[in-house]
């Protein structure tokens, strides 16, 4: 674990950058820190270079490798790009970026962090050794050190045998680290995922304090959540990363709508026209009690997550998985719930409870509006390909015109996760033959969702002697229905209907 060997294009980069110390700079240590040390080591591609500068701001720095460039006749089409500090009281910490043979280098000073306990951005010391600023980085497997100058990695916090073992561990008390910035348990849950660790006890129990989620609910805002959380069910594992915010306590404290949230919240959406109360939320480790499932909601979510991240295709991994998570959140509504004589428990239309929660907390997060909207399109619909009869294209027509074209691999990747969402559950031949269906009707609409009308709009004018108004918009409704019904309607046959409908 300790060999990092350099070659190609990354050794002629730390070669240039250590010419640069001798010549303009000798009292001056560099070193490579952080994620690209990790990724090396892992045998993984990094794309981008981090360099630490223990005695003036990554900008002075970087200036100085442009200056010697210049003086050595080496070619850069581009000026130091600084980034500022974002506080007054961390003015004179300045960052840099400098592409060097065509590879992207970003410059810093080696610095310590304080915080205050309203807020996650720190007061900034520098001048400090390598060893203060190791311990203020969020795992110990992001605060190694490359030192250029010995070609020693330095390792202050442990970071080597956790990166051997595949260990996720906090280079401080974890408790310290997360009420300083809470931000930092949804980056390890990040790193967890992708890296397919092992959380540390210690870890887990210090994202479980009750102080620490006043401070992520404090400190951190609802788009900064969404960007860790987009990336992470970004990722292939994104099972893990759901795991784990279950375990570290982000699953009620994130991803369940609050009584205020859902006080009086009634949604209507384009062709649904049904309205529906949310009147509370109840548990995600409500047992089902039926027939079609042996596991509790959650456990069932995650059976479901673990069947998608297998699924190879063309369906879109953040939109799938997000609305997976969500698609029966809906059975937590006590609206949905309804208790039989039996003992059995049924969940009427739990879909539209979930696409309403769904929508809320999307729209809470500050999801993308488009990235919103396809989600919560998935998690309508996706009781009706289970209940729809196993050879009937036309109802198989009808969805595929709501759910859409670009999102149909989506939808069918997410119902069959969904069906296989059961201890010892084989999935039904059904799917199989609706995937078939569907892609040679798909095939043959060239993009579209739906059969284009052999007559449009104007023509539908002149053919009833009608002017233009919402009369027109309910005849072509009537007539992209009937091409539902039959696809191969010809030109002669649209004229037929046309006239035969009511103005």
């Amino acid at each position: 674990m300790n060999n990092f060997k350099l070659e190609g294009q990354e050794k002629k980069i730390l070669d240039l950058l250590q010419n640069v110390v001798q010549d303009k700079s000798p009292n001056t240590t560099i070193r490579v820190a952080g994620g690209y040390i990790r990724d090396k080591l892992l045998g993984l591609q990094s794309h981008d270079i981090d360099i630490a500068v223990d005695n003036m701001s990554g900008t002075q720095f970087a200036n100085l490798v442009l200056d010697w460039m210049k003086e050595n006749g080496i070619k850069t089409h581009r000026k130091v790009a600084t980034v500022e500090a974002n506080t007054e009281a961390n003015k004179n910490l300045e960052s840099a970026i400098l592409p060097i043979f065509g590879v992207e280098v970003d410059f810093a000073q080696l610095r310590k962090e304080t915080y205050n306990s309203e807020s996650r951005n720190p007061c900034i010391e520098v001048g400090v050794t390598a060893s203060e600023d190791a311990r203020r980085r969020d795992l110990t497997i992001n605060a190694l050190f490359y030192n250029i100058h010995t070609g020693v990695i330095e390792d202050y916090v442990g970071g080597l045998d956790d990166l051997e073992n595949r260990i996720a561990r906090t280079p401080i008390a974890p408790l310290r680290t997360f009420l300083e910035d809470p931000l930092r348990i949804l980056r390890l849950i990040r790193f967890a995922a992708r890296l397919d660790l092992e959380v540390d006890k210690n870890v887990i129990y210090a994202a479980k304090d009750s102080d620490v989620q006043a401070a992520l609910q404090r400190k951190i805002s609802r788009e900064r959540f969404w960007t860790e959380f987009s990336k992470f069910m970004s990722h292939p594992n994104f099972p893990c990363a759901v795991r784990l915010m279950n375990k570290m306590g982000l699953r009620e404290l994130l991803l369940t709508p609050t009584e205020g949230q859902l006080d009086c919240l009634v949604t209507r959406q384009e062709k649904y026209t049904k309205k529906k109360w949310v009147k509370g939320f109840g548990d995600w480790d409500a047992d089902q009690k039926n027939k079609y499932h042996n596991l509790n909601i959650w456990n069932h979510t995650l059976e479901a997550l673990d069947f998608l991240s297998n699924i190879e295709g063309e369906h879109d991994v953040m939109i799938t998985s997000i609305a997976l998570l969500f698609h029966d959140i809906g059975k937590c509504d006590p609206c949905s719930t309804q208790m039989h004589s039996d003992g059995r428990q049924s969940f009427k239309e739990h879909e539209l409870s979930s696409f309403i929660m769904t929508h809320k907390i999307l729209t809470d997060l500050k999801a993308p509006n488009d990235v919103r909207d396809r989600v919560v399109k998935l998690v309508r619909n996706h009781m009706r390909l289970h209940q729809l009869p196993t050879r009937s294209k036309t109802g198989l027509r009808r969805i595929i015109r709501d759910v859409g074209a670009d999102d149909w691999a989506s939808f069918v990747a997410l119902v069959k996760s969904d069906s296989m969402g059961k201890k010892g559950m084989e999935l039904d031949p059904k799917y199989d033959y609706f995937s078939e269906y569907a892609s040679e009707y798909l095939n043959s609409l060239d993009g579209r969702s739906e059969v284009k009308p052999p007559v449009n709009g104007y023509e539908v004018m002149e053919l009833l002697k009608i002017s233009p108004g919402r009369a027109v918009g309910i005849i072509m409704d009537s007539l992209k229905e009937q091409l539902i019904i039959d696809p191969d309607m010809t030109k002669e046959e649209a004229v037929t209907f046309v006239k035969s409908c009511r103005v």
